[in-house]
């Protein structure tokens, strides 16, 4: 009688053996502590070395694992031990655990029993591990398949299959290790390609270098750096207009102007007196109108959201203002009014989102409600997946978009940056309205959106760094940090 090893394809271990009258195989179950057609043969004595039956759990002898001749057929019977790790399929295993089709059949004696986990599946995009691959190859091709006990010449006959197999498998590996280690990467002075999981969808290069800041002339005048308008504030939140206000007037902005409800409009001045005030009307129509008359060349760069609270008419307001194509800064409220609304913004989807100039400022709460309606499912807090989460929404809104958070993401869709300034001092109420500030003024002074976007938080963490480094990593104040924008920011102009 003949015992024979099989792998399911619940990845579990079962012993089979064949009934000598009627020719037919069965499967004892996993339960079985010893080998069902040993334990019933009481003429075939145990194991003369270490007088144990053959097991499930071990799939031979306990202690034994040498060849020994069958005392009932006196077959040649090759005794192994069970299966150590399997060689990696080359498709992702599925839910249901199912087998892949090149998996190992089983593990010679070599092979140390504490080694049965299942090795994990090599990365293609990694040379030194596909080199690997052609050696794996070759012991497969060299394994009998499903038997642990096999009749030599059978063995033999198999063995032989199995290495010419082998050596095609191993040929082809071969080849494709080599075109791996031998490709080129693309590099320049500026950028530089991601690795193979940045290289799915989208494809992204990270950017180094950073731009220079606007330049001053001498003969220039507040018309030359251009116009910021504030849209947002509430009557609970009267500081976040005026601390964007106070820092766009900072990095250099010619003019701002700050456009809240009538209400509030002269506590925000108190607040901000260098800007100058315009008030939101009763409805989208009059607050547009408003706009208009305040801007006729609609070249004022528009900073929306700062404030803006959660009142259900602002929605429309924030839709209209998108859709009139102004360069804009989006942030806090006015990105949670964009994300109810479900919409995609794909007005002017014929330029760039650089040219175009959006900027969409979400911290990783925000990102979240904005992803859901647009499936995308990357973490915006695994350092991994936040540039692909942050380029699939700047595709999706056409738009640059700033992944706020520890190492800050920019990306435009195909390039991304990846922001190495600031620290904890910055966890404090009104930064990322100091942000919002920033980018519009360097979004006004002339400089394309994803370049704005880059050099703002840079300096944006630079200037708490300078601050933390007199007063410590804790204790910074909103209005503080955009005080200290013109010392980070002067030493990078042109």
């Amino acid at each position: 009688m003949q015992l024979t090893l099989e792998r399911g394809h619940t990845a579990q271990w079962a012993v089979r053996h064949r009934d000598p009258r009627s020719g037919t195989w069965c499967c004892q179950p996993k339960t079985t502590t010893s080998c069902l057609p040993h334990r019933r043969q009481r003429n075939n004595p145990p194991c003369s070395d270490s007088g144990h039956y053959p097991s499930h759990r071990s799939n031979s002898c306990k202690r034994c694992h040498y060849e020994r001749r069958s005392q009932r057929t006196g077959e040649n019977c090759l005794v192994l031990r069970r299966a150590g790790p399997a060689l990696p399929s080359l498709s992702i295993a599925t839910a249901d655990r199912s087998i892949s089709p090149i998996r190992s059949a089983f593990t010679t004696n070599t092979l140390h029993r504490s080694h049965r986990r299942r090795s994990s599946l090599p990365s293609l995009c990694e040379p030194p591990l596909l080199a690997l691959l052609p050696l794996r190859a070759m012991v497969l091709g060299c394994s009998c398949a499903h038997n642990a006990h096999v009749d030599r010449s059978q063995l033999a006959q198999r063995t032989t299959a199995g290495r010419n197999t082998g050596l095609f498998v191993w040929l082809v590996l071969s080849v494709l290790a080599v075109l791996a280690r031998t490709t080129p990467a693309a590099t320049s002075d500026t950028t530089v390609q991601t690795d193979c999981a940045m290289d799915a969808d989208p494809s992204l290069t990270q950017v180094l270098a950073l731009p220079a800041a606007p330049a001053r002339p001498d003969g220039a005048h507040k018309g030359t750096f251009g116009t910021v308008m504030i849209i947002g504030g509430t009557e609970t939140m009267i500081g976040a207009p005026a601390i964007s206000a106070t820092a766009a007037l900072r990095s250099g902005v010619g003019l701002c102007k700050v456009m809240v409800d009538k209400s509030i409009l002269p506590f925000v001045l108190v607040a901000q007196p260098s800007a100058t005030g315009g008030m939101l009307g009763a409805s989208d129509k009059e607050t547009l109108a408003s706009l208009a008359k305040a801007d006729p060349d609609a070249k004022s760069v528009l900073a929306v959201g700062p404030g803006f609270g959660q009142d259900p008419a602002r929605q429309s307001l924030v839709l209209a203002l998108l859709a009139s194509g102004r360069r804009m800064v989006l942030d806090a409220d006015g990105l949670n009014w964009l994300a109810a609304s479900k919409v995609r913004l794909k007005h002017d989807t014929r330029a760039s989102p650089s040219a175009k100039g959006l900027i969409l400022t979400p911290h990783p709460g925000e990102f979240r409600r904005l992803a859901e309606p647009l499936s995308i499912t990357e973490n915006p807090v695994v350092a991994e997946e936040r540039p692909v989460a942050a380029a699939k929404l700047a595709l999706a809104h056409n738009a640059v978009v700033v992944l706020k958070g520890d190492r800050t993401v920019v990306t435009d869709g195909s390039r991304f940056y990846i922001n190495t300034s600031g620290n904890p001092a910055l966890s404090t109420a009104g930064s990322g309205d100091v942000l919002t500030g920033l980018l519009a003024s360097l979004l006004a002074q002339g400089m394309p959106a994803f370049e704005a976007a880059v050099l703002g938080v840079h300096v944006h963490g630079r200037a708490a760094d300078e601050w933390a480094a007199q007063h410590g990593r804790a204790g910074l104040l909103a209005m503080e940090l955009a005080h200290q924008l013109p010392k980070a920011l002067n030493p990078l102009r042109a």
